[in-house]
Order: C-alpha cells, then structure tokens, then sequence
C-alpha cells in the first residue's frame, strides 16, 4: 500500500506527500510505482519545481531500503515517522492540509474522500497486487473515484489538473463517499441515541 498527497503551503505553492508500505513480494523498478528508474525521478523533480510542487514522501517505519540522496532533488523530500514525531505532527495533519491525493490501494484514500478532494491512483503494479495480495472487492477499480496512474506522464498531468483546477472526478468521489462513510450530520445526537444516554 502507498499514498501520495498533494498539499499546499499556503503561500501558492504547492505540496506533494507520500508513502508507500513495505511490499517485500512485489518488485518494482523504483521505490515508486509508475516510476521506472532514477532518471524518470530526477525529471519528475524538474517538473515539480517548474510547477512549484513539492514532493515530500512519507517513508513507513519498517522501510529501510530507500537510501534516496535527499540532496540529489530541489522538490522532493522524504519523511520518516521520526521527524513527525520530533516536530509533533500527525501524518493526518499533513494529509488534512493537501490540495490532492495520489494513492493505489490503502484505505487512506476511503479516508481521503471526505475531504472531497481530487484523488489519483497510482496503478502501475495492479496486475502484480492483485495476484499475489488480491483485492477486497471484486472489480476495485469501481471504488477508486479519480485519475488512474500507470506512468510518470500520468502523474504528471494529474499534477496539472490539480494547478488548474480540473476536477472529473467529483460526482464518483460523492458516489463512493456514500458506500464508503455513514452520514455524518448530527453525528454526536446519533451516537448518543445509539448509547441511550
């Protein structure tokens, strides 16, 4: 499972955070899917400080195979629990602040869909996922309400989409919000009813 955000720091410019969790039976060219090699990265880095993007990805704490030289990118930084920790921010504090979210197939992004948010879905390794972890759902591409990713061009344009304001997705992210969540209104009279108190 991975996720990737896009996030912005207030000041125009925008923020792009991920994660992905250690898959150790699924190989990959590059830490991230829809990314072949180091190049592709290096370009994806270019690309984002054009756009004035920033990419921050949050590494799980069991990843320790990701020795990425951080200086090696002016826009893409990486995170680990530690450094959340030290600075006392939640990981949904981050994800609470993004413009986007860029995600394949963790729960994150059912989470992310009461934001109503732009959601992408980074579906390089689907053939892979699904036969050696396999899917909840029968058809899962049904519950993912957003740009689907199988390579960098395809990040890239979701990027685009998310400095433009593009936005196709809505109606579906509305759609899989009611399948995904229990109505919200009145939440604290219902638990309560629910408590008999």
């Amino acid at each position: 499972m991975k996720f990737w955000t896009v996030c912005s720091d207030g000041k125009g410019k925008k923020l792009f955070c991920g994660c992905r969790l250690s898959e150790n039976e699924i190989e990959l060219p590059c830490q991230l899917p829809a990314i072949q090699d180091m190049n592709e990265l290096k370009e994806l880095d270019s690309y984002l400080r054009e756009q004035e993007i920033i990419l921050i990805i949050k590494k799980h704490p069991l990843q320790t195979e990701w020795d990425e030289n951080e200086q090696e990118f002016t826009n893409i930084r990486y995170v680990a629990e530690a450094l959340l920790e030290k600075k006392q921010i939640k990981l949904y504090e981050l994800i609470g602040i993004s413009d986007g979210l860029l995600s394949d197939y963790s729960s994150v992004a059912v989470d992310y869909l009461l934001l109503d948010r732009p959601l992408g879905y980074v579906l390089a390794d689907y053939n892979i996922y699904k036969e050696k972890r396999g899917f909840v759902f029968e058809d899962p591409l049904e519950y993912m309400p957003g740009e689907k990713i199988y390579n960098v061009c395809d990040i890239r344009k979701f990027m685009k989409h998310l400095t433009d304001g593009t936005d196709s997705y809505r109606q579906e992210r509305a759609k899989n919000l009611k399948q995904m969540h229990n109505k919200t209104e009145n939440y604290c009279k219902r638990l309560a009813d629910y408590l008999q108190l």
